[in-house]
């Protein structure tokens, strides 16, 4: 039986990715970022002030980093939920997949399917087969994967399509340790993001129903693997990531740049409570993961380190000052580097006693919001660096106008000007889902593509055309599927 769908092919990149690209944009002014959620208000810092947190590490500050070979907050087989609940398809080809070649190999005896060296790239081979008593037949190309390892640390993998029926999965784990590796298949045979949306029936007044997620195991998983390190893991010293580090210019490029890594685990002995009331739930608690997954992690860069909280604010005990004000000290915007903090918001005053220097503004949706929030709180409280937010939920094309209006309305000011943008999520939904029909009120057949990519355009048009000193791609992060892609 031929797989529900259509013929599949080669799967688009990332929709963010593939049209900043289609547009040319100039890489100097608009770089593409991958920053994870948890780690943008930190990197923002650095990408504002990356003049003085260059390669030459101007500020003169650096960590020793000791990696740890025995992780005792490490994650054991089974403690990293995966499928949540979603309503999936009868209808998949994960069975079908057989392992046909590995990279490395254990032991007959081993309990662990794979034993690799730190730093090793981990590849798997998957083959599609099929027989003629097979209730589906395997598509030559065109197949969609999850990949993901844990264990130490939470890492992601790459998929190379064959077009033979076959995928090669590749991992590359840096923490060494146990880790047990997934792999699932999320749609057999997907549609293309340009038959979105789906043909509409005017007689049955329905849309053509969409592929539903899938999200089940492949055979042969999950699987162990075992990272060894042959020599002692050395004391690092690691200096401030700059801008080279945190943009990014190649959709699967940062696979290889950092990992996330386990740091804490409720459920070990070594946990000490973090929130006021361990008892109970909490929004710091569910911010720092204590209320939900029960793991805390952390993004580990592997040549350079993200700044630490107490890096930004200073502190007093060491007679350090913000970071924030030395970099604008740095580049001749303060006299004092400490005066930074002597100009906080007040809100019984009208109007602010300094004058701010440094706009930075934030174009995007709820997850952009809460990145400005905590990005304000990072600055302590001084008012010399101003916060705007434009928001562009319910998509571009309600929000391109009021974009423009303000942004026009802020080019007034003399201040240094920041813009970090990102729009992709919210597009997705209202142009490509059969849910948003009524909401599109489009009477003619536009690939919903094509429309986000016509729309994007004009909002790249108008960053390039408003005068800041840095404008910034913020590309939506991939995080693990819980629900269909499609919606």
């Amino acid at each position: 039986m031929k797989l529900r769908g259509r013929s599949p092919q080669k799967t688009k990149v990332a929709i963010q990715y593939a049209n900043a690209k289609a547009h040319n944009l100039n890489a100097k002014t608009v770089s593409v970022i991958r920053l994870k959620v948890s780690v943008a208000c930190i990197a923002i810092l650095a990408l504002v002030f990356y003049r003085c947190i260059g390669e030459s590490t101007r500020l003169d500050i650096v960590s020793n980093r000791t990696r740890n070979p025995n992780n005792p907050f490490a994650l054991a087989p089974g403690e990293l939920p995966g499928y949540t609940g979603w309503a999936r398809p009868e209808q998949t080809i994960a069975g079908y997949f057989q392992i046909t070649s590995s990279s490395h190999t254990a032991h007959q005896s081993s309990k662990y399917h794979s034993i690799i060296n730190r730093g090793e790239r981990y590849e798997l081979l998957l083959t599609c087969i099929h027989d003629d008593s097979a209730t589906y037949a395997c598509p030559e190309s065109g197949t969609l994967f999850y990949v993901r390892a844990y264990g130490p640390s939470v890492i992601t993998g790459n998929v190379i399509d064959y077009f033979n029926s076959s995928y090669l999965i590749e991992l590359h784990p840096i923490d060494t340790g146990e880790y047990t590796v997934e792999v699932v298949v999320t749609f057999s045979a997907p549609l293309e993001l340009h038959e979105f949306p789906l043909n509409w029936n005017t007689t049955t007044n329905t849309e053509e129903e969409e592929p539903g997620y899938e999200g089940y195991l492949v055979s042969g998983f999950p699987l162990s693997i075992f990272v060894q390190s042959a020599e002692a893991l050395p004391t690092k010293k690691q200096h401030w990531c700059g801008l080279s580090q945190l943009t990014e210019q190649s959709p699967i490029s940062s696979l290889n740049v950092g990992h996330w890594q386990i740091i804490d685990h409720v459920a070990r002995s070594n946990h000490n409570p973090l929130t006021p009331d361990d008892t109970g739930v909490s929004l710091d608690g569910y911010r720092m993961s204590l209320n939900s997954l029960g793991v805390r992690m952390q993004y580990v860069y592997e040549d350079c380190e993200l700044m630490r909280i107490s890096d930004i604010v200073g502190s007093a005990n060491e007679g350090t000052s913000h970071v924030m004000g030395r970099c604008l000290h740095h580049l001749g915007f303060l006299d004092d580097p400490n005066a930074f903090h002597r100009y906080t918001y007040d809100e019984s005053r009208s109007t602010s006693p300094h004058v701010a220097v440094l706009d930075v503004i934030f174009i995007g949706d709820s997850v952009m919001k809460l990145e400005m929030g905590f990005f304000i709180k990072l600055l302590g409280g001084s008012d010399i660096v101003n916060c705007t937010f434009i928001e562009t939920n319910g998509g571009l094309q309600y929000t391109l106008s009021r974009i423009s209006k303000e942004l026009t309305s802020k080019s007034q000011r003399t201040n240094k000007r920041v813009v970090m943008f990102n729009s992709g999520l919210h597009d997705i939904d209202i142009l490509c889902s059969s849910k948003r029909k009524r909401t599109r009120n489009q009477t003619t057949a536009v690939s919903c593509v094509d429309s986000y990519q016509d729309q994007f355009k004009q909002l790249v048009g108008f960053i390039e055309a408003y005068p800041a000193d840095l404008k910034v791609f913020r590309t939506t992060t991939a995080g693990w599927p819980k629900v269909r892609f499609y919606r």
